[in-house]
């Protein structure tokens, strides 16, 4: 903590100039930290309240901290700066880590060359000192969106359509051919190629708008933190070509594409609207509710390492064994029931979408969303969204141990038996199988 400092409006002189976060209704001074950290700059400050900026230097000097005296949305008892004062914060170089590689970004998994390959793609170009980058620029030059690598030294370079489509991803341990430029990367197999995104926009499934005011149910998109709902909203959104809402006004998914973010979610202009409440008036205000339930050990982990991580993804060991962690998991088990239940309980007209059943079959999960918003599913469209289905929301890695105690194991089966046994009474689809800790 570096203290308060002066500020000012004009944006040419800000105390923090490259990076800008608001949340209203959520700020805390650890999403700022985090926001900034995963963008690797060292300065931290937080204003109004609700706002966030990041730097790689301070631009003004410090001031009184008496002035930086609001309180954050999201902890009462943390100050988030003043009225042009910036409560500032720097962090240590150590602990930002390194920016992801790019391989790591673009990659989109391995896949098995199909009959309709040579007819749709580039002519295959062999190079000995070949590397997933090198392919890359190479199809990017061409505007091409896919590069394939594969046979240890081909390139080739492709645009998704009906006669070749990205379907059906095989184990990467099938693209197993070390590259002929880089041996340390992988560059496919005999008969399966690795596939790359370029920088080139797919423009079938780029667009989005607005609906007409008021001419649209309101539909909740409804799900505990951690569950996988912005990856929901980016299938939706580009299937569809129109902007999913929130009730939460997040200034960084708003800045990463998502203008339904700024949008009154009464308005009623967005396909369906974001939310984590699970209050009996809030759900009562919707006309049609999407449920999305991800396995609670999955979730609770998700939602903790968002709040507490950084861009790294995962907290030190140690943490779990700290009364911390025991009360985190003991609070959210039980929101995690409670926001399943109450959904369940009072939606008037209900579609539960299980995350695990998308991440096994992702096309025909968002078929099942399509039906129920009774909207078309454009070929093109869907054809778009098979090669990038992630986005930019890649699941992380996984811990390399289990976090959850046997007592805590044993009061989070019991409320998934109670979801399990609600969502049959309810005629929903059942949880999945692999709804234990062994799926962490």
């Amino acid at each position: 903590f570096l203290g308060c400092y002066e500020d000012s409006v004009v944006p040419s002189l800000r105390t923090l100039q490259e990076e800008f976060l608001s949340d209203y209704r959520r700020m805390t001074v650890e999403k700022c930290l985090n926001h900034c950290r995963k963008r690797y700059f060292p300065f931290v400050g937080l204003e109004f309240g609700g706002e966030c900026y990041c730097g790689k230097q301070l631009h003004r000097g410090p001031a009184s901290l008496s002035d930086c005296n609001v309180s954050c949305p999201g902890h009462e008892n943390s100050t988030c700066g003043g009225v042009n004062r910036l409560t500032v914060y720097h962090i240590h170089p150590r602990s930002m880590g390194r920016p992801p590689k790019d391989r790591q970004r673009a990659y989109r998994g391995c896949y098995p060359v199909r009959p309709g390959l040579e007819r749709t793609a580039s002519m295959p170009v062999r190079d000995h000192l070949l590397t997933p980058r090198r392919c890359r620029l190479s199809c990017q030059q061409q505007i091409y969106t896919l590069a394939l690598v594969r046979n240890a030294t081909v390139c080739q370079c492709l645009n998704a359509s009906a006669a070749c489509r990205l379907v059906n991803a095989s184990s990467d341990d099938n693209c197993n051919f070390s590259c002929s430029g880089n041996e340390r990367q992988k560059c496919g197999g005999p008969s399966h190629m690795s596939v790359y995104r370029t920088e080139i926009e797919d423009r079938r499934c780029a667009t989005a708008s607005f609906l007409q005011d008021h001419n649209w149910p309101l539909v909740a998109l409804a799900s505990y933190p951690g569950s996988g709902n912005t990856w929901v909203r980016h299938l939706i959104e580009r299937a569809t070509g129109i902007y999913t809402g929130s009730y939460y006004n997040d200034g960084d998914l708003f800045n990463k594409g998502f203008r339904g973010e700024r949008e009154n979610w009464l308005r009623r202009n967005t396909v369906a609207v974001k939310t984590h409440r699970f209050d009996r008036a809030h759900i009562e205000q919707f006309h049609s509710s999407i449920l999305l339930i991800r396995n609670p050990y999955s979730a609770m982990l998700a939602e903790h390492n968002r709040k507490y991580a950084g861009h790294t993804g995962l907290p030190a060991p140690k943490y779990y064994q700290l009364h911390e962690w025991r009360e985190f998991v003991d609070g959210q088990s039980r929101t995690w029931t409670n926001t399943n239940l109450n959904w369940l309980q009072y939606s008037r007209r209900l579609l539960v979408v299980h995350y695990e059943d998308i991440v096994r079959d992702t096309m025909g999960q968002l078929r099942r969303i399509l039906d129920f918003l009774g909207l078309p599913a454009s070929q093109d469209r869907l054809i778009c969204l098979e090669a990038d289905k992630d986005g930019k929301f890649k699941r992380r890695r996984h811990l390399e141990f289990d976090p959850y105690t046997s007592d805590m194991k044993g009061y989070t089966n019991i409320y998934i038996k109670t979801i399990d046994m609600s969502l049959r009474l309810y005629n929903q689809t059942r949880l999945p199988q692999e709804y234990s800790t062994d799926s962490l």
